[in-house]
């Protein structure tokens, strides 16, 4: 479904990717972990074009972004894509909550209409009820007509989640989606990542060990060299993070315990 094939990046001929080549073919949920600024966000983008390479080839005379190698949704390279369809296709949910308008219904019914002027406002609110069903979210509201500013940030970005499926993607990512939220807010999230990474493959960019851990597939981002970020691991979770001690997986993954963080009378001081 989406492969890259020695795609490289390059913004003003500055290495930002190096040479990756990876497929994602199936449900499953999928981690990309990496040190901050190495570029996970940045994959992100490029996969759903919210990242438009314009030249194929690194060159000085071309400033901006620039690329090698391939990259295909669907059988068809990203850059025969057209944006909004394939927008449509890859759904992007972002770090921090954006919704718009007053209600859930704005975020919702009305962007279903939008994507598809023939769809009734009923059916759009049947669709709106069942993604909200997929995100955890329809216990908790009365009904679509709910103001936003009564929603916690862990019910925001499950919003978030319900508007990105309301086009029906065939695949999601998200972007450190728990990153602001509290422990009770993150387990909400990370269970309907689960839940719908059971009927599509969906992608999440984090730092949490323990939420990649929960995945089944890790692509492990490192830019040792400053040379733009290569994929140095890619499996299972025990694999990427645990089995070969000399790694910078294994050190990412392990940092804590190794540097050694507070203990709890250290936090009670």
């Amino acid at each position: 479904m989406i492969r890259f094939d020695h795609y490289s990046l390059f913004f003003d001929n500055r290495p930002v990717l190096r040479d990756l080549s990876f497929a994602i073919a199936g449900p499953g949920l999928t981690a990309i972990v990496g040190a901050s600024g190495c570029g996970k966000s940045t994959l992100l983008k490029v996969m759903n074009r919210l990242i438009e390479p314009r030249f194929q080839l690194a060159d000085a005379r071309n400033p901006g972004w620039s690329y090698t190698g391939g990259a295909w949704f669907d059988g068809q390279t990203l850059a025969d894509w057209d944006g909004d369809a394939l927008r449509r296709r890859i759904g992007h949910v972002l770090q921090k909550p954006l919704v718009f308008g007053r209600t859930l219904a704005d975020n919702l019914v009305r962007v279903r209409r939008h994507l598809d002027g023939r769809v009734t406002r009923e059916e759009a609110e049947r669709l709106a009820w069942h993604c909200l069903g997929e995100a955890a979210l329809a216990d908790e509201i009365e009904g679509l007509d709910r103001p936003l500013g009564s929603l916690s940030g862990g019910q925001e970005q499950r919003l978030c989640i319900a508007r990105a499926l309301i086009a029906e993607p065939q695949v999601l990512c998200l972007d450190e989606p728990t990153s602001a939220l509290d422990p009770f807010a993150t387990a909400a999230v990370e269970a309907t990542m689960r839940r719908m990474a059971r009927k599509r493959p969906v992608i999440v960019v984090t730092h949490h060990i323990d939420q990649a851990r929960a995945c089944d597939r890790v692509l492990f981002l490192h830019n040792g060299d400053g040379d733009g970020a290569r994929i140095i691991g890619d499996g299972t979770p025990r694999e990427v993070f645990d089995v070969s001690k000399d790694s910078e997986s294994f050190r990412f993954a392990h940092a804590r315990s190794e540097i050694g963080g507070l203990t709890r009378s250290e936090c009670a001081a």
